[in-house]
């Protein structure tokens, strides 16, 4: 504020009243403004115009308010330090969790992919075995039909050489 930098320069050269009326306007704009930070250093500057003027009542009512105010800035700084190392700790938290979802998403995927290497491979499997079935099965059949033949064909040789050895 300007007018804060006027008034320190005069009471810098010991000109109280210009300083004390510099404060004071600045004092009314600062607190229509909520600009509580550099209205903490006019209150100081009006307190030590009070103190050197002797009236140390009104020295020390504006010190305290200076002091309360200075608290108060004090307690916001905590507050909003430690809302920010909150908002920090969470994020990072939320960071954290989020990296062990993924992981855990990868490693459902990793073992989903392994199931279904699996059940692929049964399936060929039993497919091969089903195929191999069918041709033993075939092949039990057919051995069967040329036992069956070699079978006839057997009684009609034994019934043709019976014929032939009751000619003979």
């Amino acid at each position: 504020n300007n007018l804060h930098a006027l008034a320190e320069s005069c009471f810098s050269e010991g000109d109280m009243g210009k300083a004390r009326s510099y404060w004071n306007e600045a004092k009314l704009i600062l607190q229509e403004t909520n600009e509580v930070g550099i209205l903490t250093h006019v209150l100081l500057g009006l307190s030590k115009i009070a103190a050197i003027e002797g009236d140390y009542k009104q020295a020390y009512e504006l010190f305290k308010q200076q002091s309360e105010m200075n608290d108060s800035l004090a307690d916001e700084e905590y507050s909003r330090n430690l809302n920010e190392m909150k908002t920090r700790f969470d994020t990072e938290n939320k960071i954290k969790e989020n990296e062990l979802l993924k992981t855990a998403a990868e490693l459902n995927e990793a073992q989903l992919a392994g199931q279904q290497r699996t059940i692929f491979a049964i399936s060929i499997g039993l497919l091969l075995l089903v195929i191999l079935s069918f041709f033993i099965y075939k092949s039990y059949n057919d051995k069967k039909k040329a036992n069956f033949l070699l079978e006839d064909q057997n009684a009609a040789i034994s019934q043709q050489k019976k014929i032939i050895e009751e000619k003979n």
